[in-house]
Formats: C-alpha cells, sequence, structure tokens
C-alpha cells in the first residue's frame, strides 16, 4: 500500500498489545482512511459502523441492523434501542473470541448526540466479562474537532485513548509511484493541483494526460472534481460566501490583512476572526519568514492557502465559473488554465526541491545533517530553500518551474537575497525545469565557496 506503512505499522503495534486500545485516526477528506483500515483489518476479526448524524437512538438501530448484517446473528432479538453503548457492544462481543477490531467511522456524530457513548466503549475496553481483546478504531475528517473540542467533548475518559494518527498528504515521491509514466514537469503540477490528497490522486488516470485528466475530472461538470474545491470549504464552514470572498482575495496573491481589507471591504477584525477559522482547518496557513538576522527586510503577516486543489479551485476556476459553464472545456483549459499553470507549480516545486534535500540528507548524500529549514519571504525577493546544520552549516536554494533556463543573474540574485536575510550559505542547490544557461554551467564548475549544485530534471 503506497505511503501508509507508518500508520499500518502503528495500527499493528496496538493490535498486538495483550490490552484493549482506542484509536483516533483522522484527517481531511480524501485522504483514504477507510481504504487505509480496509487493507489493515482485511486478515482480522472485525465489526464496522459508519455513524451518520441522527438521535441516540436511531443510531443505536443503524448499529444494531450493522451488526446484524455482518455477523449473521440476530442481535435485534435481545437487544433493545435503549439499551446502552456497553451494552450494545457487549452483547455484540458476547459470542466472539480473540482479538477483534471495532470500527466506528464519523464518529463524532455519536459523541454529539450522546454524554454517554464514549465512556461506554472505555467500560467495554476494560470489561473482563466478553472473551475478546478489543481494539476501537475511531476515524473522523474534522481535524478541528480532534484537536481543539475532542478532549472537552469525552472528559477524563480521553486518557483512555492510545493513540491519535493524523493521515497526511503523499509526498511528491509517492505521487510519482502512482503516475509512473508522468515526466518531471506534469508529476510536479499534478502535485501542485491535488496537494498529495490521495482521493483527489485517485481521480487522476495514470494512462491520460494531465491535460486530459483536468478537462475531464475538473473542468467538465461530471468531472468528480467539478466542485470539490468548494464542497470542501462549504462543509468544513458556515457563511461560505465571506470564505469564498477571503479564499478569492488569497488565490489573487493579496496575502497581506491590508491587502484584503482594501480588496473585500471586510473589516480587519472580521477579516482576522475568518482567517482564524480557515487556519484552524488547515485550509489557510499564515507564512513565518525563516528566523534569521534579517527580520527588517522580511516580509510580515502574510497568508497563503494552505490546502493546494481548494488554492487550485479558487484561483481558476471560481471567479471564472461563469465562463466555463458556457465554454466547451478544452477552450477554456487552453484561454485560463494552461499557461498559468507553470506559475502556479512554483511553490510546489519548492516542497518538492525540500523533499529532494530531506532524501538526499537522509541517504547521506549531504555533508550536513539538517537541524531546521524554511523559506525566507523578502521586500525584494524570496530565499525558496533555507536549511541549517547544527554546526552552523547553511544551505539555500532556489527553484524555477517555467521553461526558461536558469542564469547566473538568477544566482546572483539569491545571494543577494540571503544577503539581506543575514545567511551566510556554504551551498547553494538551484532547482531548475527549464535547465540552465551555459555561463551557469561553467561558472558553477569554478566556484568553491560557496558550492554550487545544479539539479535539473534529469537529476530529479
Amino acid at each position: 500500500m503506497i505511503g501508509r506503512n507508518v500508520e499500518l505499522n502503528t495500527l499493528n503495534e496496538a493490535y498486538n498489545l495483550d490490552m484493549g486500545t482506542i484509536c483516533v485516526l483522522y484527517g481531511r477528506e480524501g485522504m483514504g482512511k477507510t481504504t487505509l483500515i480496509k487493507e489493515y483489518t482485511k486478515d482480522k476479526q472485525s465489526l464496522w459502523f459508519y455513524a451518520l448524524p441522527g438521535s441516540e437512538k436511531e443510531q443505536k438501530r443503524h448499529f444494531i441492523q450493522a451488526v446484524t448484517a455482518q455477523t449473521n446473528r440476530a442481535l435485534m432479538n435481545f437487544t433493545e434501542p435503549d439499551d446502552t453503548y456497553e451494552q450494545l457492544l457487549i452483547n455484540a462481543l458476547r459470542q466472539m473470541s480473540g482479538s477483534v477490531v471495532l470500527v466506528i467511522e464519523d464518529f463524532i456524530h455519536l459523541i454529539k448526540a450522546s454524554d454517554s457513548f464514549f465512556t461506554d466503549i472505555v467500560k467495554v475496553i476494560n470489561n473482563k466479562t466478553i472473551n475478546v481483546s478489543l481494539q476501537v478504531i475511531l476515524t473522523t475528517s474534522s481535524i478541528y474537532f480532534v484537536e481543539n473540542n475532542l478532549v472537552s467533548a469525552v472528559g477524563s475518559a480521553a486518557m483512555y485513548i492510545n493513540s491519535f494518527i493524523k493521515l497526511r498528504v503523499f509526498s511528491f515521491v509517492e505521487t510519482v509511484r502512482m503516475f509512473p509514466q508522468y515526466g518531471v514537469e506534469d508529476i510536479i503540477r499534478l502535485y501542485a493541483i491535488t496537494g498529495g490528497v490521495p482521493g483527489y490522486l485517485a481521480c487522476f488516470a495514470p494512462d491520460r494526460s494531465l491535460k486530459d485528466n483536468i478537462i475531464n475530472e475538473i473542468l467538465k461538470p461530471e468531472g468528480k472534481l467539478h466542485l470539490a474545491g468548494y464542497e470542501f470549504v462549504k462543509n468544513e464552514l458556515r457563511e461560505t460566501g465571506v470564505y469564498n470572498t477571503i479564499l478569492a482575495t488569497l488565490a489573487s496573491g493579496r496575502e497581506k490583512l491590508n491587502d484584503i481589507y482594501e480588496y473585500t471591504g471586510y473589516g480587519r477584525d472580521k477579516i482576522s476572526v475568518y482567517i482564524k477559522h480557515l487556519m484552524e482547518r488547515d485550509i489557510v496557513e499564515k507564512l513565518f519568514s525563516y528566523d534569521s538576522k534579517g527580520y527588517v527586510n522580511s516580509k510580515k503577516g502574510l497568508y497563503r492557502i494552505n490546502d493546494s486543489y481548494v488554492y487550485f479551485w479558487y484561483r481558476f476556476i471560481y471567479g471564472q465559473f461563469t465562463a466555463l459553464t458556457c465554454m466547451d472545456s478544452e477552450r477554456f483549459y487552453e484561454r485560463f488554465i494552461q499557461e498559468d499553470l507553470k506559475k502556479y507549480a512554483s511553490d510546489a516545486f519548492v516542497m518538492v526541491g525540500q523533499e529532494y534535500l530531506e532524501l538526499l540528507g537522509n541517504s547521506g548524500g549531504l555533508q550536513f545533517n539538517i537541524a531546521r529549514k524554511g523559506s525566507w519571504y523578502g521586500k525584494n525577493g524570496d530565499v525558496d530553500i533555507i536549511a541549517e546544520g547544527t554546526e552552523g552549516t547553511c544551505l539555500i536554494g532556489k527553484t524555477n518551474s517555467t521553461d526558461k533556463p536558469m542564469t547566473q543573474k538568477d544566482y546572483e540574485e539569491l545571494l543577494a537575497n540571503a544577503e539581506l536575510a543575514g545567511i551566510t550559505p556554504q551551498y547553494v542547490y538551484l532547482f531548475s525545469l527549464g535547465g540552465f544557461t551555459e555561463e551557469l554551467r561553467i561558472f558553477s564548475e569554478k566556484n568553491m565557496e560557496p558550492l554550487i549544485k545544479l539539479i535539473g530534471m534529469e537529476e530529479l
């Protein structure tokens, strides 16, 4: 299973403990929680329940029906919806033995409807009258609830949660493995659109070109991702009109609070509150320049859409939605997306460069161990990549996602920005999809301090 070995190992370690355990598995919609658990439980005795919004009594009815269907035991005959969750679960497990995995998806609906659900789970975990070692896996797509409200919602029972597993997006390397036929440029642009979210990547066919995938799955009304960026925001937050306006403003490149204020007309306090809500849900992030001596020359108070597909949707689709409904999908792509997609992929290419250096460091390919890393956002230009070792050794990097070659002038501008940031690098890594001018290649071969490494498509 691509990209989920760490999570599978964590679940298996808990399963092998001679005790009952509770794991909260969470991550935004599309992260593959159900797929992961199906893989994990394929050789294990398990019971599943998918909770939907409803009254406590109605949810208990659904639980009884679900267990009856899975076990072929008429649980309904000796269980009533008025019974506690403890009684329901004990009756479901009474004739089972050995290790059992109980999977409850979207468990927050049960918590919202019942004050006793979680404490009843704990009682069953500790019950000695059943011949079962129970592993409970609770899933949800609400990152905000798990990280901000779960402990207060369940009280002291939270101490019985053995592990929290937050599903991460796929890395660039993992995305490459899913699309082996794609070239470097297209895989970076695919990564920039999907952000490595497994559910989004699964909508794209590896044997179809990136252009055709965008047209068929995003631009056409019947496409799986046609409204996905908007639907994700709508499902997470109320007052979508305000959030749509702020996200469209950020997607247009207006990243400062004052820029958002001037463009939207909303008060600064209102903007701050709504951005806070977006940040709590990992949709928006606040950018902080690398902590260096160049604080005076750095940009401050920058915000950026952190969710790649939301960023793509509000940048390319939201403002042109009328045109999209009226135009042929291919013509829309060629007019509104094709050329700008190269520039759009620049942020993703920075992440690819950072991942490249991490892999290089893990394999012993760097001359020092990276202790901290980041980017520096300057008033006159940025330093895309900064990696510093424990002994103060410093590496900086610049990325170029266009088809134009990187020049010696680009290198000199990077050094000038590094000086403004108060950084003196020993190594410079230049990443370029468009290659490098001959002048820069010759210069890099002769230059010894800082040592220059040119990373083109061949190396990637």
